[in-house]
């Protein structure tokens, strides 16, 4: 029996993610008045901040044209899987486990609210908003101060 080789890191073909400069060519055949892409660059910048600082504390960013909500989510650890502290089991080979005792047992994600009745995407599970490190890391620094609380 010959095994078949996995599909797991393989791009799909049809893939073709959307990028600020196709936003900003977009803009210029729609716009009568454009500005420069330095500026366009620098609004949608602050834009963006402003959105991912009102999500991070506490609140939820509601998305036009009935596209979903995007917001942070609260779920309970379960203790069936928990994830292995790599670091520490590289350096001693003692596996130990993220308790995650500093949230009460709860972990944080950021979640984009697609499957509520009322959301207008064509096949929504082949689509994902994707966070980049930085706003990963504002989010655990927000999380560790303890000031905000998500919804579960």
């Amino acid at each position: 029996m010959v095994k078949q080789p996995s599909r797991k890191g393989i791009k799909n073909k049809v893939q073709s993610p959307k990028s600020l400069k196709d936003s900003y060519q977009l803009y210029l055949t729609m716009s009568k008045t454009p500005v420069s892409y330095k500026t366009y660059k620098e609004v949608i910048g602050a834009f963006n901040k402003k959105i991912l600082e009102d999500i991070i504390q506490g609140g939820e960013f509601e998305m036009p044209y009935r596209l979903g909500k995007i917001r942070v989510r609260k779920i309970k650890s379960d203790y069936n899987r928990l994830k292995i502290n790599f670091d520490h089991y590289r350096k001693t080979g003692e596996k130990i486990f993220f308790l995650n005792e500093h949230t009460g047992g709860y972990y944080y994600r950021w979640y984009w609210a697609k499957y509520k009745r009322g959301v207008r995407v064509r096949n929504k599970g082949k689509y994902e908003f994707l966070f980049n490190r930085k706003n990963k890391r504002r989010l655990s620094q927000i999380i560790m101060s303890g000031k905000t609380d998500f919804m579960e």
